[in-house]
């Protein structure tokens, strides 16, 4: 992705900040890949326990519900 495509994912940011702290991420379409990594504490997604060190791939999957259970930091990749 060039650097140029990268504003229209800044731009979304703080809604997805706002429903990623709510517990919920947004319906993504169903041809996405993302990558979750937890950097720090733990966290549910989509009913999987991921604790600090653990990642995750969803594949066309419509919702991603993660669900802190600790105070937790994670990286959430959107993959094409």
């Amino acid at each position: 992705m060039p650097v140029t495509a990268l504003k229209g994912y800044l731009q979304e940011w703080p809604r997805i900040k706002e429903e990623l702290l709510a517990g919920i991420y947004h319906p993504q379409p169903a041809s996405r890949h993302s990558w979750l990594q937890v950097a720090r504490g733990s966290v549910d997604m989509n009913g999987q326990l991921l604790e600090a060190g653990d990642g995750a791939a969803a594949s066309d999957e419509h919702q991603l519900i993660v669900t802190g259970k600790e105070k937790a930091e994670v990286l959430l990749f959107d993959l094409a």
